[in-house]
């Protein structure tokens, strides 16, 4: 009987563990909707589209470049006419041309893209009238007082850098009367200054660390000078002019557009005069300024290592119930569940449309095939509608304007969004709405369809220049390509994207030029005589207009490596597309998903598919191509992970109906 009691308190006890352990996996499982309200889907879709292995690459606000001292001198209006000092070798800039404009890049399409949003220009604006004041104030005022505020706050925000070493605030912190005494001087205001500077450096990165370092040591230079007259120390002698060598501490693209539109090229060896307080101010601005870099890397830290992986794992049920809130209702499993067939049109009506766009291009026998194969139709979906349609949309010419404002289209062609009519010949001058379950991918997709319109008209370019030279076809194979090569690449991607800056006829001749440059790089040996430059020129202009009959045979070898790419599985060499159903564990797909998640496969697809243009003429592009390639086949991964169920259901509905 104690044996029995004894079994039974056993028995009870495993069955509690059991129960435990269950209630914890289900805890565990269970979607925290409270935590996963703080994000946007934009930012949880972006999320979802990066391995988790380059999560250190993922930024809230977006990234930008090392903060230098050089960079606020020259953006944040502190200089003006005669700060550079001439040395009889040139003109000074003029105002106008130190005044910085509104600056434009290109997004890889020949696009131009306002570098500034509106809010960002007018806080710009706003800082720079507080600078006003700062030099104002402390010109007519003859103390460095009014900086008292700010400086106060640079030593909050380092300690802010880190809330939880208690034991080195008190390191970070100076004394108020400290400041208020250190603000007498312009050597005292310096000296503090570089003493946040120093302990700032402790925790930057290596990478940001040298702008900090190199401005230390222009104050420590300007301070030598100084000292060497110590009637020049106290405010009110202030007007009194210092004079440094402002080095270009990282060759940051942003630093060098600036160069460009202010037509001024700072040298490495620019001698920059200023005035005391405006140095004074404008160092403060730039402490202050990298402590602010500094938190926001650190946020960008937090995120990526601990944000990430979490909203990673409830992505996919949070994207299901955002497009459930935004086109209707649905069973939670993917939205649409419960809707008769009528008003799952009415849902996503322009699913419909592009759905009976591919079916229709199928034959008889591909249709029987459709309602038999479950690969068939996934096949037909990534291929013929991902690929063929929407990626490679007609037009496909650099010249043709790539989206519409006020919805998300792509090409010329529509939908009719009432009724869910299907696309036919006289429709063709209409617009192409895109497909609901590519709701937040608008963005992504217009990147893909630039970057493989430009790489196409450049690689046409590029076999063009080859055959003006002679050279052999493995010259523009080679991986990595030649260091000239190279440079004529970049100069003749930059001449294609100037677009919209020039004249047609002036970017027509630029983009000329640069192909000729490129075929004197395929060969050294090339003679150059009119009848080839306008040999050279007439098929640029050809290309660039879309009327070459090379662009229309590379545009379709593209199209075909796409197509191959989406289904094939680099890790076992195979063509296995994504499955449309999420929870199957039973395919090979369900070990591709595995090495989806570790960035393992993304890798390998990004080599596979970057061969495969290197071999198919378009080296000049094989990186960005293969990144292209990748980005297209998680977009439609992702989609068909969210929304594979009802996509399935639907596209059934589409083939029998049209059976």
């Amino acid at each position: 009987q104690a044996s029995h009691i004894i079994n039974n308190i056993l028995l009870f006890m495993i069955i509690i563990i059991l129960v435990y352990c269950t209630m914890n996996t289900e805890n565990k499982d269970s979607y925290d909707s409270d935590f996963m309200a703080n994000f946007s889907p934009s930012l949880v879709h972006r999320i979802m589209l990066t391995p988790p292995n380059r999560f250190d690459t993922l930024s809230i606000h977006g990234r930008p470049p090392t903060l230098t001292f050089r960079n606020v001198l020259l953006q944040e209006g502190f200089l003006s006419h005669g700060n550079f000092e001439d040395d009889g070798e040139g003109d000074k800039a003029d105002d106008n041309d130190l005044e910085p404009k509104q600056e434009k890049t290109d997004n890889g399409g020949g696009d131009d893209v306002p570098a500034e949003e509106p809010l960002s220009s007018i806080s710009r604006t706003v800082m720079r009238a507080f600078h006003d004041v700062l030099i104002s104030q402390i010109t007519h005022g003859q103390t460095y007082d009014p900086l008292l505020e700010i400086m106060l706050d640079i030593q909050n925000k380092l300690k802010s850098l880190i809330p939880h070493r208690k034991d080195l605030h008190e390191k970070f912190m100076v004394d108020l009367e400290q400041v208020k005494h250190s603000l007498e001087t312009f050597e005292g205001v310096l000296k503090l200054l570089c003493d946040f500077a120093q302990r700032l450096i402790q925790l930057e990165s290596q990478e940001r660390s040298v702008s900090t370092q190199n401005w230390m040591n222009v104050v420590m230079d300007v301070l030598s000078n100084a000292c060497s007259n110590s009637n020049c120390l106290n405010a009110q002698q202030d007007q009194n002019i210092v004079r440094f060598i402002c080095h270009d501490d990282n060759d940051d693209e942003s630093t060098k557009q600036h160069d460009v539109v202010t037509n001024h090229s700072t040298q490495h060896d620019d001698m920059i005069q200023l005035s005391r307080v405006k140095f004074v101010v404008a160092s403060a601005y730039f402490v202050h300024g990298k402590i602010v870099q500094c938190q926001s890397d650190i946020s960008d830290f937090q995120f990526g290592h601990f944000l990430a992986p979490k909203i990673r794992q409830y992505g996919i049920e949070f994207l299901k119930r955002d497009f459930e809130q935004r086109f209707g209702g649905g069973d939670g499993g993917g939205g649409t569940g419960n809707s008769s067939e009528s008003s799952l049109h009415v849902v996503v009506p322009n699913m419909n449309v592009w759905l009976l766009e591919m079916i229709e291009s199928c034959s008889t026998m591909e249709y029987q095939e459709l309602i038999q194969s479950q690969e068939k139709r996934l096949e037909t979906l990534i291929q013929r509608g991902w690929v063929d349609n929407i990626l490679f949309r007609s037009p496909r010419t650099v010249e043709d304007q790539e989206y519409h404002q006020g919805c998300n289209t792509i090409g010329n062609q529509s939908v009719n969004k009432d009724d869910g009519q299907k696309l036919t010949s006289d429709m063709s001058d209409k617009l192409f709405y895109m497909p609901e379950m590519f709701y937040l991918d608008a963005t992504e997709v217009k990147t893909i369809r630039l970057a493989t319109k430009l790489s196409v008209v450049g690689s046409a370019l590029a076999l063009h220049a080859s055959n003006i030279a002679g050279a052999k076809d493995d010259v523009i194979r080679q991986d990595p390509l030649p260091y000239e090569i190279q440079q004529c690449r970049a100069t003749m991607i930059q001449a294609m994207g100037n677009r919209t800056k020039v004249t047609q006829e002036r970017y027509e001749k630029a983009v000329g030029d640069a192909v000729i440059e490129l075929a004197r790089a395929l060969n050294p040996h090339f003679e150059y005589d009119p009848t080839k430059e306008d040999m050279v020129r007439s098929r640029t202009t050809a290309c660039m207009r879309g009327e070459d009959p090379v662009i229309h045979l590379l545009d379709n070898r593209m199209r075909a490596i796409f197509r191959k790419m989406m289904v094939f599985n680099p890790l076992e060499q195979t063509q296995i597309p994504p499955t449309l159903r999420t929870g199957r564990h039973d395919t090979a797909v369900s070990r591709v998903n595995v090495h989806v998640s570790n960035g393992i496969y993304a890798e390998a697809l990004q080599q596979a598919s970057k061969k495969e243009f290197i071999n198919s003429g378009f080296s000049f592009y094989a990186d960005e191509l293969a990144e292209a390639t990748v980005m297209s086949h998680s977009i439609i991964s992702l989609a068909m992970n969210v929304h594979g169920p009802w996509v399935e259901r639907l596209f059934m509905e589409v083939v029998q109906s049209i059976m």
